[in-house]
């Protein structure tokens, strides 16, 4: 919060000027707000890339959901301004809130019929040269590091803009941070961006193949750190 409120006005700056001309800028306020955050809370950061991605192109970035660390986490791996896609509660929480609806996008889980505004608006903002940051498990996961069930909203829209799909493991915020954990816990927060999957070709019949895969490559990474936690879902 201290460093939201730090940087405040230059996020209020970023909204106020019309046509988003100035909505890049973005990019270097949120990772000052996330390397602010992680220094505030002592824990070193470790970054892996397996494959260095353009700047000049759009990504869907897919993650697991385990702690509300995970917005500034994935800023940290990413080198590029994103818009994530997040529920509307967060676009009401105080302070926060206003940022948030104002340069993201809030999803209403409650009211299907504006599934298809939520797909074009995603798809403008990729069209238009700006990656989206989404969580496919939808909600927190309660029982991590075990992978939930993914959506299918983030795969619907990387294919109807026919953008790549890049799988990012959130290895540790579970354990910083855990959901609806009363305190913190000292662990290093470690992060993996993985590969890029290209959607060129693909249809909306291929979602669930494309799901499967994001979901196996982020599981693939957690499994290497918590072989045992698996072991025993299995």
């Amino acid at each position: 919060m201290l460093g939201l409120l730090l940087l405040y006005p230059l996020f209020a700056l970023v909204i106020w000027v019309p046509n988003r001309k100035l909505l890049p800028f973005t990019y270097y306020l949120n990772k000052a707000w996330a390397y602010f955050t992680y220094i505030m809370i002592l824990i070193p950061i470790k970054k892996e890339k397996k494959v260095k991605l353009s700047k000049k192109e759009a990504y869907v970035f897919v993650s697991n959901h385990t702690s509300f660390l995970d917005i500034p986490a994935l800023q940290l791996i990413v080198d590029q301004f994103v818009i994530f896609l997040g529920k509307n509660s967060l676009g009401k929480a105080p302070i926060f809130g206003w940022m948030f609806r104002n340069i993201h996008i809030t999803v209403d889980r409650k009211n299907s019929r504006k599934n298809e505004e939520l797909f074009q608006k995603s798809i403008d903002r990729l069209k238009e040269g700006y990656s989206l940051g989404i969580f496919p498990e939808g909600t927190q996961n309660r029982t991590p590091p075990t992978l939930n069930s993914f959506k299918d909203g983030a795969y619907i829209i990387a294919i109807r803009a026919q953008k790549p799909v890049v799988p990012v493991t959130i290895v540790s915020n579970w354990k910083i941070w855990p959901s609806l954990g009363p305190y913190l816990k000292w662990t290093p927060l470690r992060l993996v961006q993985h590969a890029p999957i290209s959607t060129e070709g693909l249809t909306l019949d291929d979602v669930d193949r494309l799901k499967k895969k994001t979901k196996e490559v982020i599981e693939a990474e957690l499994k290497k750190h918590y072989p045992k936690e698996y072991s025993t879902k299995g």
